[in-house]
């Protein structure tokens, strides 16, 4: 059993069970600070005045179905918590703890022929993550078996079917060291590859099939960080690296940097070339940008600009299958959210989301296979991206509307 830090907590573990719960229904969702949705949105963390709870939902619930009950964990005092997939993190002043998120007892199914409901597996234990001096947790919402945790050292990777560390060396990887890691004080990952911004250069490492690590080597793979070759002294100002469909997108101020595939002309460029292996810049100023599924939106001057597959009109109606040059896409309103599901763009303009491209017909009052025009989605599906937040991939919330 694990002490508690401070006075209030010890007195907790001398409560009867029935005491606690009581204690702990009694606290709101408005009173818990510091919540984190993981990747899956069912499951949350809660951190209040140093005790962490836990919010387990089960899968598929029905509409009316009440918010879940907090659940104490016992752990030291915690400063910061993280939620992944399958698991999840809490920082104490004893270490860094992890543990699952449990499985929630399922909704009771009434009626003469009702099967018995499944047994359900007691949730592990917490345990202390074996690397000294762990201090930050970076999840890779892009690929949520991997976490990486920052020691003194550099930064740590584990690659896991379970998201988590185990005491048992034959069910889970043991954390291994990034070379080169030291000095990396922010991370972007995707799926295939990651970028680490240290004070002096920008880092990359993964697959760099088609030159998406910038790095001017056409490897297929590379384990080792290696310098990506940015142009200019700006390592320092990158505000975002974003990355899909082998295309990478370096942001620093109004300077936008692309590499990688260019086979649909995603890449802004106005060329056709199919691969660029050395991050290039763009020829007009970009202040956020959201990187599809073979195209590519650009925040420019104001305006919602697009580029890249438009073979299912998913960017404009009158203009070829490729754009290689961005054009404007004429959203309904002032834009302040866009979002892309395959090979379907979403915008939310003025608190109502439209949609044009393949998928969006599933979400609309249409029965046309494809749209080539803004259409508002149902309020069903709109209510779903509103939920879907900002910490989800395919999601970019602006700073400023743009039209």
């Amino acid at each position: 059993m694990i002490i508690m830090s401070h006075s209030e907590p010890a007195r907790l573990g001398h409560l009867s069970t029935k005491m606690f719960s009581s204690w702990v229904h009694g606290i709101s969702h408005q009173r818990i600070c510091s919540k984190q949705q993981n990747a899956s949105d069912l499951n949350s963390i809660g951190l209040y005045e140093g005790h962490v709870f836990l919010f387990v939902t089960p899968p598929n619930p029905p509409a009316n179905a009440p918010p879940p009950i907090p659940r104490w964990v016992r752990l030291p005092h915690a400063t910061k918590v993280w939620g992944g997939r399958e698991s999840w993190y809490a920082l104490t002043n004893r270490g860094l703890f992890t543990g699952v998120w449990g499985i929630h007892p399922p909704t009771a199914i009434t009626g003469p022929d009702a099967p018995p409901p499944p047994p359900i597996k007691p949730t592990p234990p917490p345990y202390k993550v074996p690397l000294k001096g762990a201090c930050d947790v970076k999840i890779n919402t892009n690929a949520p078996d991997q976490v990486m945790i920052k020691a003194p050292r550099g930064w740590f990777v584990c690659i896991n079917k379970n998201c988590s560390f185990s005491p048992d060396p034959t069910r889970d990887p043991v954390p291994k060291f990034i070379p080169r890691s030291e000095g990396v004080f922010e991370w972007w990952e995707f799926s295939q590859s990651s970028f680490g911004a240290a004070k002096d250069c920008l880092l990359g490492c993964g697959s760099n099939i088609s030159g998406q690590l910038g790095v001017g080597q056409t490897a297929e793979t590379l384990t080792n960080l290696t310098n990506v070759k940015v142009p200019g002294k700006i390592h320092g100002k990158i505000k975002k690296v974003a990355n899909c469909s082998d295309a990478t997108f370096i942001l620093s101020g109004t300077h936008c940097f692309a590499c990688g595939s260019n086979k649909s002309g995603q890449l802004g460029m106005g060329t056709k070339r199919k691969s660029v292996y050395s991050p290039t810049k763009l020829p007009f100023p970009v202040t956020n940008l959201l990187a599809a599924e073979n195209f590519t939106v650009f925040v420019s001057r104001g305006k919602l600009r697009g580029c890249g597959d438009n073979s299912v009109h998913t960017l404009t109606a009158i203009h070829p299958k490729v754009i290689a040059t961005p054009v404007d896409l004429n959203p309904p309103g002032p834009v302040d959210r866009i979002m892309a599901f395959k090979k379907s763009l979403y915008v939310r303009a003025e608190m109502v989301w439209y949609g044009r491209g393949a998928a969006v017909a599933e979400h609309v009052d249409s029965e046309t296979p494809e749209l080539t025009e803004w259409t508002e989605v149902r309020d069903d599906f709109s209510q779903s991206l509103e939920l879907a937040g900002v910490n989800v991939p395919g999601v970019v919330c602006l700073e400023e509307t743009c039209c």
